[in-house]
């Protein structure tokens, strides 16, 4: 990992505070769609997985198809990667869809260090979830929206979440973080899609675009942004922005206890499964399971993770060093 030096974490918190904060729309919209007393039941207790018991299986899984990219986004975490680019292949991934479709409370976020459209098995991955009900949500920056026919997306592929990530208040800001990508063409990209969801009657995918908000963006400029893509998206939800490299040991009064380790499982396209989806912002990467012979389930229980679970139920004297460092915990 290239060392970017240790930032203060005040930086991320003064960030994610804001986060929390201009999302508070957001959220209200993720109630709104709650119909039932299990729904809401889901839904706190992945938002504060510490008040419930470990689930038996994970409520969410973030699925790597691909850690290939057509960006070269500044502050993207994947400028960290030091692990060789490649593809999920089909049979690893009917296994583990099989199994999740066996645990219909879980979703499945098909994102990663990637653009998971860049796969050129794309649709036949997609529809396996969706031929098993499985919920799931796809992260794309824009390229999905340029090179698929929506009518394909919306009739074929049904995916039910789709999130479109914009970096940058502007064309130009944009364009400036997201190297490579075109604003202009993005956004008339997200329009023409969701013209023809209107036009088709189709009811989902529900479009949601996912927003980095830098330190030097103003409340009022991150107020426009979304009033702007409102316009266009479903909804707008923030993301705090992390700096590369390990967090400011100091100040551990302000630290918090991880919650991914309590409601989040990863798995990488080559089926590897890490200890946990930042370490390898702040420290050598650990890798706990390989899911082409062990099973999701088992791998969530490990006693690695079990152990880094306690060590953060104890309070955060007791996290490990590595958690130490590491934003998500700042």
């Amino acid at each position: 990992m290239s060392n970017k030096g240790i930032v203060s974490g005040s930086t991320y918190r003064s960030s994610r505070s804001r986060q929390i904060f201009k999302s508070i729309p957001h959220y209200l919209t993720e109630l709104r769609r709650v119909r039932s007393p299990g729904e809401f039941c889901e839904w706190l207790q992945f938002k504060m997985p510490y008040l419930f018991p470990l689930p038996a299986f994970p409520p969410r899984i973030t699925l790597e198809l691909t850690n290939e990219c057509n960006l070269a986004c500044r502050h993207c975490h994947r400028n960290e990667m030091n692990r060789p680019v490649g593809m999920m292949d089909g049979k690893l991934l009917e296994k583990i869809a099989a199994e999740i479709g066996r645990h219909p409370t879980c979703a499945v976020k098909l994102g990663g260090l990637g653009e998971p459209a860049l796969h050129p098995d794309c649709k036949k991955l997609v529809t396996t979830f969706r031929d098993r009900r499985t919920r799931s949500s796809f992260y794309t920056n824009g390229t999905l929206l340029h090179q698929i026919p929506h009518e394909e997306l919306l009739r074929e592929w049904k995916i039910p979440h789709l999130i479109v990530s914009v970096d940058g208040l502007d064309a130009k800001s944009y364009e400036q973080i997201r190297a490579g990508g075109e604003y202009d063409r993005l956004r008339a990209a997200v329009q023409a899609f969701v013209n023809a969801r209107k036009k088709l009657r189709c009811q989902t995918p529900l479009i949601e675009v996912r927003h980095v908000i830098f330190p030097h963006e103003s409340d009022t400029q991150i107020a426009e942004f979304r009033r702007s893509w409102l316009q266009v998206a479903d909804t707008v939800m923030f993301n705090p922005f992390v700096p590369h490299g390990p967090v400011n040991a100091c100040g551990s009064s302000h630290r918090r206890r991880c919650r991914d380790i309590r409601r989040e499982f990863y798995i990488r396209w080559n089926g590897m499964a890490p200890l946990c989806g930042y370490q390898y912002l702040v420290t050598g990467q650990e890798w706990i399971a390989d899911l082409h012979d062990m099973d999701i389930q088992q791998a969530w229980r490990l006693e690695r993770l079990e152990k880094v679970r306690a060590m953060h139920r104890k309070g955060i004297q007791a996290i490990p060093d590595f958690c130490k460092l590491c934003h998500q915990t700042a």
